[in-house]
């Protein structure tokens, strides 16, 4: 008798691969092979861990790991409501933050208690890809609303984003400065966002995970900067974490921010189902407001430092295009190649200059809706400068012999 499988969910058979990791096997077969791989693919930051925070871990004189508070521990919260005092948004509280196990677990209480099986979220894309498997393990739909390369993938239109609610959207959710563009949204867009909500009675997700990560004389213009009476403290949810900003992607610590006390109450609920965030972190996190301003005024520089050396490399490619990035640490190009789905696996399974090539994020990967060309990647620029010119460098090489391998 023949023996069956037992079948999975029809859930995980959408579930998409991450653009991301999906092709760490072949960056890693490519090692095994003696070749030099830039990664570009993954915002990992090579910036070293504050010193603070690395004495904070290290001062522990825990004899145990115990379960922290569900929504995190009272310092904790502090910490992080302190940080946002620090900002200028004097009405941040302890009470108002919920602790999570990264800023991707914040994002997936917020669908679970905002939404129903098969209700909307509509987002400007190109997006973050995890948005669109958070929201399937929660059975919500992300709607995505295009942008366009020519204006800098800047909010679209009221209309396009009216045009893009249903009776069944409940919110809506997009990251300023972008991932995986690097737009920064101006005050006079999140206006627009609230007015649409308050429209449309939607809630309003703001992903600020790279808010201390732009060019410029002024910081990053947060929904947090909005008066009550435009961004309605029981519409407004932010989404936050320790990764990028403080260079602890691996600590998976992150936050929801909520003014809504029936909505916390909600995640409150949800996030006592897995107990407690991870108390080594949250010892970490608590000594954030120790950092000097010269800290973000330092990974600031450099990574404009670094943001200008990859427009160099991208303009030196031959029929390659790029925004200019305002913020986050990332570049969303055109390449002159039929498929980047095809041209990043060929980056690591094949090909290689003197030794050395480059992992790449498809672009495909960064959309809900099809994506209008098959031509976009996105890069990280994650290394420092003298490897990230190099790793352009050898981009370029790689665009000439995928093209002439076709030919």
């Amino acid at each position: 008798m023949a023996r069956t499988m037992p079948a999975i969910s029809a859930r995980a058979t959408l579930l998409p691969a991450s653009p991301i990791r999906r092709l760490a096997p072949y960056a890693a077969a490519a090692r095994e092979r003696g070749v030099k791989v830039y990664q570009l693919n993954i915002g990992q930051p090579d910036l070293p861990l504050p010193g603070a925070l690395k004495e904070a871990i290290l001062g522990t004189d825990l004899n145990y790991l115990a379960y922290t508070p569900s929504d995190g521990e009272p310092a904790t919260r502090e910490a992080i409501a302190a940080f946002y005092r620090s900002r200028g948004f004097e009405k941040s509280k302890a009470s108002d933050v919920i602790c999570t196990n990264g800023g991707s677990e914040a994002l997936l209480l917020a669908f679970l208690t905002m939404c129903d099986p098969g209700d909307e979220i509509i987002c400007p894309e190109p997006l973050y890809a995890n948005y669109v498997t958070l929201a399937l393990l929660a059975g919500v739909v992300i709607k995505g609303v295009p942008t366009s390369a020519a204006d800098g993938y800047r909010l679209p239109s009221t209309e396009a984003l009216r045009a893009a609610v249903s009776p069944r959207t409940r919110g809506i959710l997009w990251s300023s400065p972008s991932n995986p563009t690097g737009c920064v949204y101006t005050l006079d867009e999140l206006r627009r966002l609230c007015a649409l909500a308050d429209e449309r009675d939607l809630y309003l997700i703001a992903d600020e995970v790279y808010g201390d990560f732009f060019f410029g004389a002024q910081r990053a213009p947060s929904i947090r900067d909005l008066p009550d009476d435009v961004a309605r403290p029981d519409r407004v949810v932010i989404v936050d974490s320790v990764s990028k900003r403080w260079a602890a992607c691996g600590a998976r610590l992150g936050w929801f921010y909520s003014r809504n006390e029936v909505l916390k109450g909600a995640v409150m609920r949800a996030a006592m189902s897995r107990l407690s965030p991870p108390m080594i972190s949250e010892r970490m996190v608590q000594a954030v407001t120790r950092l000097p301003e010269s800290y973000y005024s330092a990974i600031q520089t450099e990574y404009q430092k670094r943001r200008d050396v990859c427009l160099a490399g991208v303009n030196a490619i031959k029929g390659a295009r790029a925004g200019n990035p305002q913020g986050a640490f990332y570049l969303f190009v055109e390449l002159p190649v039929d498929d980047t789905d095809k041209f990043s696996e060929f980056l690591l399974k094949e090909f290689q200059h003197e030794g050395e090539t480059v992992s790449v994020a498809p672009g495909s990967g960064f959309y809900a809706s099809q994506p209008a060309s098959k031509k976009e990647i996105r890069l990280a620029y994650v290394l420092e400068s003298e490897q990230l010119r190099r790793a352009m460098q050898v981009l370029g090489f790689a665009v000439d012999a995928y093209n002439k391998r076709g030919a």
